[in-house]
């Protein structure tokens, strides 16, 4: 379920805009790299990090372009999952998420020639 968590928050975004079935192809292949340790994007190992869990309305909304090139460019790049805005006394505080090293290097690069695409 801790993995399954950064991905439905991801995808929560993603199916913003992008067909039902374009979803569910997205879901399936995070899945996949979930499974395997292997990031489906760029074709390494992935390792596995815990992070804390975001709760409450985020300060910013990543633009539908921003999150349409991070969920397909570099999905993996140990962010946060989003909690929701009710905190329940038993919610969890922490959630394991893979992190694919190019994913990182993409993401990185990605905003420093997007600068005013990150949030929109």
């Amino acid at each position: 379920m801790k993995t399954l968590f950064p991905i439905l928050s991801a995808l929560l975004f993603a199916g913003c805009t992008t067909t039902p079935e374009a979803s569910r192809a997205l879901y399936a292949r995070h899945r996949a790299s979930e499974a395997s340790g292997v990031c489906h994007v760029h074709q390494v190992a992935m390792t596995r990090k815990t992070v804390p869990i975001q709760y409450g309305l985020p300060s910013e909304i990543e633009s539908a372009h921003a999150n349409d090139a991070r969920m397909k460019r570099f999905p993996f790049t140990c962010r946060s999952p989003l909690g929701g805005c009710v905190i329940e006394p038993d919610a969890p505080k922490t959630a394991e998420v893979s992190v694919c090293p190019e994913c990182v290097g993409a993401e990185q690069r990605w905003v420093m020639s997007h600068p005013d695409r990150t949030s929109e």
